[in-house]
């Protein structure tokens, strides 16, 4: 079966290419910034902000047998950081891939490390059933706004389905220690060490090996 291209052109309203499925608008770019952390000093006041900015295209298929649809693609994540004086840092190495190999997390949590100018970010990318160990993984990236420091896999033995982290991870010590818990996991990382401590018996995969910059 053939598909037949039309494209038409309404003045001063947006053109439109026409196909057997039918007619979609050109696509258009959009992005978006929100905080998801802040460095404070001791009179609370920020001193440095973490931005996340997503960027993305959409497009509206004007003629579908469900009526209007739109749609987005395209879509990634970068990061920076901000001072005080609103200089900002693009931290291209935290930037998320592109292609058919980008991942959105299941969830992300970024904390800054108190004393330093360093930040940590714990996250779980993968959701496929407890049988993949990628689902029972944490990522940990310790960086800097000028490199990224050190990265840590850390392999679990529960599955945790629920997406409530804060049910199980901890911060002490200005967000230096980093505690994981559920009901058969407890262990400890030391985050500027990068040192991991197992309170309760470790998988059997052993897993937890460091991955350098």
């Amino acid at each position: 079966m053939k598909l037949f291209a039309k494209k038409l052109f309404v003045p001063g309203v947006l053109s439109l290419v026409c196909v057997a499925g039918g007619c979609v608008t050109p696509p258009s770019h959009h992005s978006t910034q929100e905080e998801v952390a802040v460095r404070t000093n001791a009179g609370n006041q920020a001193v440095e902000r973490l931005i996340q900015k997503r960027s993305y295209w959409t497009y509206v298929n004007l003629l579908t047998r469900s009526g209007v649809q739109h749609y987005s693609f395209a879509d990634r994540l970068h990061f920076f950081l901000k001072d005080e004086q609103g200089r900002q840092s693009a931290l291209k190495f935290l930037d998320q891939r592109g292609g058919k190999r980008r991942i959105t997390p299941i969830w992300t949590v970024y904390k800054p490390l108190e004393g330093t100018n360093c930040w940590v970010r714990i996250e779980r990318l993968f959701d496929r059933g407890a049988d993949d160990p990628t689902a029972r993984t944490l990522y940990v990236s310790v960086f800097n706004r000028q490199e990224m420091i050190h990265r840590r896999k850390i392999l679990t033995t529960e599955y945790i389905s629920d997406y409530q982290y804060d049910r199980h991870l901890i911060f002490e010590s200005g967000n230096h220690s980093v505690t994981w818990k559920t009901e058969h996991d407890h262990l400890v990382y030391q985050v500027l060490e990068d040192d991991l401590n197992w309170k309760s018996s470790p998988p059997a995969e052993t897993n937890t090996k460091q991955e350098k910059k």
